[in-house]
């Protein structure tokens, strides 16, 4: 009861009426039509794909791959915005909104559900006997799932609250199966997290990198047709600037804003990258609140979309800025420079969800422990090349070489 009436007091706060009304009224129309979707025949070449982030993440990419590759395979993107929506039908691909008559018939008929959080990407309410592949959204160390033991999530994992049960069913529903990228990562974050077997973690690498694979010619052809406008009118200017780096830092449970401990004089920075002929990219959470950044005017940093899909920028930038995010292990695919910045390491662990493994031994890399810091390390052009590369990268993914969107689509037509 307590998680159900934070989340209804955090929407109130937001402005989303809307929201608060699809908590407290889809319960009594999704019960009855998940019952009926039980009894709907299935189609196994039917795939419906979808994303928490809009057409992003592991979704959009392993999408791109069977619509192009796969002539038996008729993939469908449901979204939740119209925005989206035409986002994807611009490619000349099938998608509807998860309301519409035909997002509806074909979230009823599909034969597997692809997404990259929980089944609500696409449509709880319609799940009955279709297949799952979760392909989540992130590896790393940060507790997910029933790994959570503490800060406000945790509540919505309790199963015993009858509200959560209620409101939050597809918390508790259990993916066929989940895309792993190690050993390591099936048997210390996912196998707790969602309660599921080791068998049932798939571990052949992340949609989303399988660009980074690509040569050349082929990443900015990639590039060139599905990034998105933002980051392609950015792209050219990176020629003009001697380095260019990349922030984008996790989110914290606790919802604090925390940019203004982690820049406390940020025109000061600004000033240090004018002078080295730097540029300074920010990519945050969508749930950060960046006012305060937007609202200066800033020569040499700039502050992106948060629905921006970034991994188009990887390839040309030089310095991956990070703390305890997943993209941190996406990026060490590139074996490029990385400083990582956890300015507020204590408190992030001791008062957000915590980490399964030790942040030092399992995140390598420069360290700039306070802003002062991090100003220092920039001037001075330390090298941030990361140390035990190697053993890093097989510990977190293995065998990958650049085929999940291929072995993952071999892997379903097969089960």
């Amino acid at each position: 009861m307590k998680r159900f009436i934070k989340r209804i007091k955090y929407q109130f706060r937001r402005g989303n009426i809307g929201k608060i009304l699809k908590y407290l009224i889809s319960p009594l129309f999704g019960y009855p039509l998940y019952l009926f979707s039980f009894i709907v025949p299935r189609k196994k070449s039917l795939w419906i794909f979808g994303s928490h982030s809009k057409f992003n993440g592991n979704s959009k990419y392993l999408f791109i791959y069977v619509n192009e590759t796969q002539k038996d395979i008729t993939p469908v993107w449901i979204c939740s915005d119209k925005k989206t929506l035409h986002q994807v039908r611009q490619y000349g691909y099938k998608a509807y909104m998860k309301w519409s008559l035909k997002g509806f018939i074909y979230s009823l008929r599909g034969g597997w559900y692809i997404y990259s959080r929980y089944t609500t990407d696409i449509n709880f309410w319609t799940t009955g006997r279709a297949k799952e592949f979760n392909l989540w959204h992130g590896i790393g160390l940060k507790r997910i799932g029933f790994n959570i033991k503490k800060s406000m999530s945790a509540l919505s994992f309790n199963e015993k609250n009858i509200f959560n049960r209620i409101f939050l069913p597809y918390i508790f529903r259990r993916p066929t199966y989940l895309l792993s990228t190690s050993p390591f990562i099936t048997e210390y974050l996912f196998v707790n997290a969602f309660r599921i077997t080791k068998e049932q973690c798939v571990e052949l690498g992340y949609p989303r990198n399988d660009m980074f694979f690509l040569n050349d010619n082929d990443y900015y052809d990639f590039v060139k047709k599905y990034g998105d406008k933002p980051t392609l009118e950015l792209i050219p200017s990176f020629k003009k600037y001697d380095k260019v780096f990349l922030y984008v830092p996790t989110w914290r449970e606790t919802r604090k804003s925390f940019i203004k401990d982690a820049f406390p004089d940020i025109k000061k920075l600004d000033k240090l990258l004018e002078e080295k002929n730097y540029l300074f990219i920010m990519k945050f959470h969508i749930e950060t609140k960046t006012e305060e950044i937007v609202k200066q005017k800033l020569k040499n940093i700039v502050v992106l979309d948060s629905f921006i899909d970034v991994y188009t920028l990887f390839k040309d930038i030089d310095v991956l800025v990070t703390d305890y995010s997943s993209i941190y292990y996406d990026y060490i695919l590139l074996n490029k420079e990385v400083l990582l910045y956890p300015f507020d390491k204590d408190e992030y662990i001791n008062e957000g969800n915590g980490l399964i493994a030790d942040y030092d031994e399992y995140t390598q890399g420069v360290r700039a422990n306070n802003f002062t810091e991090l100003c220092e390390i920039i001037e001075k052009d330390i090298d941030l090349k990361i140390p035990k590369y190697d053993w890093i990268r097989e510990t977190f993914w293995a065998n990958y070489d650049g085929n999940a969107s291929k072995n993952i689509t071999e892997f379903i037509k097969n089960v």
